[in-house]
């Protein structure tokens, strides 16, 4: 498990970077020119991504490292709010979508070594399970 493990956590790893720093811009958190409840939202939502993130790693280090079949679908959930959401993002609102090149083939990469990772270790724990 050693491999899918390692996938899921750089993966992971890499998002979570990916996602925090370009918030510390000033087109984001810090943009005081945004209504104070706009603000409110992105901090919550920062929040919540990095929580997510932190299920995501722990789940992958723990449960999911020792085999745990469960561990499975909540790496799979864990995937659609943490990464899908970027691409479910683009589908509501198009036009804000990050202006940074190859921001949404990178974040399409990172999230194909997740499933890599995941298909691997569904994989590895149906053989030996």
């Amino acid at each position: 498990m050693k491999l899918p493990v390692s996938l899921v956590v750089l993966s992971t790893g890499i998002h979570l970077l990916a996602y925090l720093l370009p918030q510390a811009m000033p087109e984001h958190l810090l943009d005081l020119n945004w209504p104070d409840h706009a603000r409110f939202h992105m901090w919550q939502a920062t929040f919540w991504l990095l929580s997510l993130d932190v299920m995501i790693l722990l789940v992958a280090l723990l449960p999911f490292r020792m085999k745990q079949a469960w561990s499975v679908w909540v790496l799979l959930t864990g995937l659609v709010g943490s990464q899908l959401g970027y691409y479910f993002s683009i589908l509501i609102v198009p036009d804000g979508r990050p202006d940074v090149a190859g921001a949404d083939l990178g974040l399409l990469i990172v999230m194909l070594i997740y499933l890599t990772g995941l298909a691997l270790g569904w994989r590895e724990i149906r053989r030996t399970g």
